[in-house]
């Protein structure tokens, strides 16, 4: 396809003309007749992929924004509308990440080990989760393995321990408060 892409652009077909003609995306095209695009592909790749993944998580975090849905009525019937909070981003860097976290992480929530250099086995959570008011401040965040987060969910820490307290106590055991 890349000759072909190359042979159109020759006879001074536009990027949009030519992923008409051969039928694929202008990114396509865009990607094979603009200087350096491939280079610039593959650096991008290799930043993705490289590192122990906290930097894609943080990226996820200083990006994050919430949907809610407002209902309102409107001459006796019921409308929806889709409306989009974006939350302030963070400022924090993956340094003042690793500075707060210290050489050898620990999940906040169970004080298990974190392996930094294994990203599907942790995940950032907001210990004052968004959807009750918490923000991305580096003191709102902190590092938890992913099923402890997961099942924190958007409870605030005592909400969730006593959470785990009731299923310990209705499962048998004895919970003795520290």
């Amino acid at each position: 396809m890349k000759d072909e892409i190359l042979q159109l652009k020759a006879q001074g077909k536009k990027q949009s003309e030519i992923a008409k003609i051969l039928g694929c995306s202008r990114s396509i095209v865009s990607y094979h007749c603009t200087d350096g695009q491939k280079e610039k592909y593959q650096e991008r790749q290799r930043k993705r992929r490289s590192g122990n993944g906290l930097l894609r998580k943080l990226e996820r975090v200083k990006t994050t924004s919430r949907n809610w849905n407002n209902k309102s009525t409107l001459t006796g019937k019921r409308s929806i509308r889709n409306k989009r909070r974006f939350i302030p981003h963070a400022t924090w860097t993956e340094a003042d990440l690793l500075a707060k976290v210290g050489q050898n992480p620990k999940c906040y929530l169970t004080g298990r080990p974190i392996n930094l250099s294994d990203s599907k086995s942790y995940e950032l959570d907001h210990v004052i989760p968004l959807a009750k008011g918490g923000t991305h401040d580096i003191g709102n965040v902190n590092l938890a393995i992913k099923n402890a987060n997961r099942a924190k969910s958007d409870m605030l820490v005592p909400e969730f321990l006593d959470l785990c307290k009731e299923i310990l106590v209705y499962n048998g055991y004895i919970v003795v408060d520290p």
